[in-house]
């Protein structure tokens, strides 16, 4: 019944922006990007960090749509950090995403920049993909954990490295 109690009580806090443990925040940071919920991603930022990158996701129908299809294909794992009395902590997460500049490459050959192609290809199963490590920088905000900025936090790997997408 306790085990039971407890779970009821950590997905109610997870839901709601509020994460127990460095890992938990960091992942359902990536878990609200690869649903397009830009409001719950930013709920999982530090109030210091740079957000640009979640919230000019929906700036406009381009960029908005090509990041959507992005982020659905994206993968990771994220190993289980435990919660220490320390106020920050590093979460590495391994992140797999569809390899924009193998993309940039077909719309060059293609001559075809349309949204509708880009977001096809990135749609593709034969879409190549990278591996890439990021690492969150956690600070611990009352009784959760929040991703800040540093300069371990490369934000560009998110975008399937093209930084300006």
């Amino acid at each position: 019944m306790r085990k039971v109690i407890l779970a009821s009580l950590l997905l109610g806090l997870t839901s709601c922006g509020s994460s127990p443990t460095p890992a938990t925040a960091a992942r359902d940071f990536l878990q609200a990007l690869q649903s397009f919920d830009i409001p719950r991603a930013t709920s999982y930022m530090h109030s210091d960090a740079s957000i640009s990158l979640v919230e000019t996701a929906m700036d406009e129908p381009y960029t908005s749509a090509v990041r959507k299809a992005l982020w659905n294909r994206m993968t990771f794992e994220i190993p289980e950090v435990a919660a220490s009395d320390q106020k920050e902590t590093k979460v590495p997460a391994k992140i797999k995403i569809v390899d924009m500049a193998s993309v940039g490459d077909k719309i060059i050959a293609q001559k075809d920049m349309s949204p509708e192609f880009i977001v096809d290809q990135i749609n593709s199963p034969s879409a190549d993909m990278r591996e890439e490590t990021i690492v969150f920088l956690m600070k611990n905000e009352g009784d959760s954990w929040k991703i800040a900025n540093s300069e371990d936090f490369e934000l560009e790997k998110l975008l399937g490295g093209l930084g300006g997408l």
